[in-house]
């Protein structure tokens, strides 16, 4: 188990190295106020890879009162 920690650490999406992965992700959090990850899965369910996807563009849906519907809170 610590080897898999150590590993995903070293490479969380298995491309790019801790540091350059986590800043792309705090680049989204201060300029957007939105860290959007890619949960990649393996058949079984199991978790793959976090891969960071751009936040700009993706928006919530909102119900007909402007609140978010029970399904997203």
């Amino acid at each position: 188990m610590k080897w898999a920690i150590t590993a995903f650490f070293a490479k969380p999406d298995g491309v790019l190295p801790w540091t350059d992965w986590l800043r792309m992700g705090l680049e989204d959090v201060l300029v957007l106020d939105a860290w959007t990850t890619f949960k990649q899965r393996s058949r079984a369910g199991d978790l793959l890879t976090p891969k960071p996807i751009d936040g700009a563009p993706i928006k919530p849906i909102l119900g007909e009162d402007g609140r978010l519907p029970m399904l997203w809170v």
